[in-house]
């Protein structure tokens, strides 16, 4: 999703399920369940051109709807869950609530955010990309920015 959300913010760029698994090093069967399930979801959206775009607005994405999925989905191929012993179990309860205290409230935005080095996108556009659904088309779509052309103006009191 980071890699989706930071190619939706470029309004230059594009990605695949393919790119994701090359860059990843993972193949694409074994992201294809996890893809499907985000979409399910309503966190990612697949075009007819096979692009992936985040389901939603970036900032209601929550990084812990994320992780849910990922996890469930992207561990073993068994239909059962593995039995763990007590003490094994216990860690596992603590990593759950470490993992759940740092995702917390944050957004898919907020880590792209955090995360973004090249902020001269960002910079040169003057502001995010914005994402507007078409009446025509039922996936979002994306368009640059408005960029005022005028000089500022003092406010009126």
């Amino acid at each position: 999703m980071y890699l989706v959300g930071n190619s939706f913010r470029d309004p230059h760029k594009t990605i695949t399920i393919g790119q994701i698994s090359e860059q990843l090093r993972i193949p694409s069967i074994a992201l294809n369940p996890i893809m499907l399930s985000l979409e399910a979801e309503g966190l990612l959206i697949l075009t007819e051109k096979e692009e992936l775009l985040p389901g939603r607005e970036m900032s209601r994405i929550r990084l812990q709807e994320i992780l849910n999925i990922v996890r469930s989905q992207g561990e073993t191929v068994s239909d059962r869950p593995p039995n763990w012993t007590e003490g094994i179990d216990h860690i596992g309860e603590q990593l759950e609530a470490a993992i759940s205290a740092v995702a917390k409230n944050r957004t898919l935005a907020d880590l792209l955010d955090e995360l973004t080095t090249d902020e001269t996108t960002t910079e040169s556009l003057g502001q995010v990309p914005a994402m507007v659904i078409s009446s025509t088309r039922i996936e979002p779509q994306r368009i640059p920015p408005r960029i005022s052309l005028s000089l500022p103006t003092a406010e009126i009191r």
